[in-house]
């Protein structure tokens, strides 16, 4: 046996729209059990008090409550769980777990090269550098060290070309080129 839908309606104090009374949210202490305003205007309201300062802080204390629960621990867990299944989610953990390694690894290995690509980056906070066009076709360039001993002694290079400058610097040293 179904359910008997019943077709009544009610009233909306907030819009004035009499609308079907599963638009509207059930209250216990209501007399009918539901809400004087219909779901889009509490939701308007909620959303309106929400975007005061007050609305914030109570929002944010209720979040972390609720984070402070088993019931909250295990829906955040979930959450992370579901949003590492997404593509966004997996090339976000990638690049958590995994960035991080190499760079430690070649600030370790490369030591003179990081100094100078540290002290570049400074120059060009303090103003003591600008940042040029590439020398060849007036793209958007980097820094390119001829000789990291010499830090501030660059050649703006787009990616295209600096690349093409360290493959001849590669091809010099008798390194193999991979791609």
């Amino acid at each position: 046996m179904g359910y008997m839908v019943s077709m009544e309606t009610k009233t909306c104090t907030k819009c004035g729209e009499e609308k079907p009374l599963a638009l509207f949210y059930r209250h216990k202490k209501s007399k009918d059990g539901l809400t004087q305003s219909c779901k889009s205007c509490v939701n308007v309201r909620v959303a309106e008090y929400r975007a005061t300062p007050k609305g914030r802080e109570v929002k944010r204390s209720s979040e972390r409550r609720r984070s402070q629960t088993e019931h909250g621990k295990a829906s955040a867990r979930a959450r992370v769980a579901k949003y590492s299944k997404t593509d966004a989610g997996f090339l976000t953990r990638k690049r958590y777990f995994v960035s991080k390694r190499p760079t430690e690894r070649y600030r370790k290995e490369n030591p003179e090269k990081y100094e100078a690509h540290k002290k570049v980056q400074i120059a060009l906070l303090m103003g003591w550098l600008t940042r040029q066009p590439c020398i060849k076709c007036d793209e958007k360039a980097d820094a390119h060290h001829e000789d990291y001993s010499k830090p501030l002694e660059i050649v703006w290079l787009c990616r295209a070309h600096h690349k093409e400058r360290h493959r001849e610097i590669d091809a010099t040293k008798g390194v193999p080129h991979v791609h």
